[in-house]
């Protein structure tokens, strides 16, 4: 069959007829194709031409196929394509979630599910005239369950037996290999080393607070999320069974007034300020506080205590701490504010996922950053 066809995504302008576009395209389905009409070239999908992709087969072709759904639709960089999908049925094959896997076809993760999604039904067609049924629901359920994954991945869970079922609270989170961890980075006997050299093992914890992630929505039983609890936020019950406990507080703070203390009260922090009555598994025992951890005040909140208060607690005069503010918790703020608007009309649930995914994807960045990192402090180290 001959028409006029050329496509946009490949480079330079070529025109070939339906057959040749359909023979060229086979693996290339969600290019976009202009075909001439008699009149002028109008947007057609390869779809509307005949092209059908066949999964798990490097020939295209399989001889006991099982057809895709009508409305099958890729979401991509470029657009929205309604695509025909062949699915192998042949005996070896394996299930249609992982010949599709096998494809590449799983979303990226992206800024702003919202945005992204109405850009690609710009870029599908801009008038809005002939556009698709929305998709916009199903990609969100997409992207929910992509971060998942990718949350189980840097983990390690793939390697562990029945690893999914088998992940403990706190397993989903991204290890700092620079930070002191026994039967990791300290010698076996680090415990009984002599206090002048137990300092080398000393390990700054900051405790702050990001006070624009807030939430204006309630836990749902029917939204309990992919893996609350199994990365950086604690399980809902208990914790909101905590705070419920403490309706009214009182400021502790003997030194100075600071914003947080000014809006303990507030909606959004009533219960929040009770470190001395924290649940029984999460408290230590008084003598080993005293012998393991020593508290400082950070460089930068410094300046709003007063002399009698700062000097005390400098980290300036702590043995064994190097140039360092403290600071380290807050350096992806910045990052995280971004979707400060979209995670607080979220459900509890579904906005621990999401800031769990933006927070392992910040701390596996800083991971596989440590190597250029601690090189060039080491240089700076020498040089001093």
């Amino acid at each position: 069959m001959y028409c006029e066809t050329f496509d946009e995504n490949c480079h330079g302008v070529t025109l070939s007829c339906q057959t040749c576009c359909l023979a060229t395209h086979q693996c290339l389905p969600l290019h976009k194709i202009k075909k001439w009409n008699g009149k002028f070239f109008e947007h057609v999908t390869l779809k509307q031409l005949g092209l059908i992709v066949w999964l798990s087969h490097e020939d295209m072709f399989c001889y006991c196929p099982e057809h895709g759904h009508l409305d099958f639709v890729i979401i991509d960089v470029n657009g929205i394509h309604p695509v025909n999908v062949n699915f192998c049925g042949c005996e070896q094959c394996v299930s249609h979630c992982q010949q599709l896997l096998q494809c590449g076809w799983y979303p990226a993760t992206i800024f702003s599910a919202y945005e992204y999604y109405h850009t690609l039904e710009c870029l599908t067609d801009n008038t809005g005239i002939n556009m698709l049924k929305s998709q916009y629901h199903p990609f969100l359920c997409m992207v929910h369950q992509f971060c998942h994954m990718k949350l189980l991945k840097r983990a390690g869970r793939a390697s562990k037996q029945d690893g999914i079922h088998t992940t403990k609270p706190g397993g989903l989170t991204v290890l700092c290999p620079a930070c002191p961890q026994p039967g990791m980075n300290l010698p076996d006997d680090w415990k009984d080393a002599e206090p002048s050299k137990k300092f080398l093992y000393l390990l700054i914890i900051a405790i702050d607070a990001n006070f624009q992630l807030k939430n204006c929505a309630c836990a749902s039983d029917q939204d309990p999320g992919l893996h609350t609890s199994l990365a950086y936020f604690v399980a809902n019950g208990l914790y909101n069974e905590h705070v419920l406990q403490f309706p009214t507080q009182e400021d502790i703070s003997t030194c100075n007034s600071f914003r947080s203390m000014a809006h303990t009260e507030t909606k959004f922090a009533t219960g929040l300020h009770t470190m001395d009555q924290l649940p029984k598994h999460l408290c230590l025992p008084l003598t080993i506080i005293a012998l393991l951890f020593v508290f400082r005040i950070l460089k930068f909140h410094a300046p709003a205590h007063s002399a009698s208060c700062a000097i005390p607690h400098s980290l300036n005069l702590l043995p064994g701490v190097g140039h360092t503010d403290g600071k380290g918790v807050e350096h992806n703020w910045s990052e995280i504010n971004c979707v400060t608007n979209s995670t607080k009309e979220m459900t509890s649930s579904a906005r621990h996922d999401t800031i769990n995914d933006h927070f392992s994807h910040h701390n596996f960045r800083k991971l596989v950053g440590l190597r250029c990192l601690l090189h060039d402090r080491l240089k700076a180290a020498i040089a001093e």
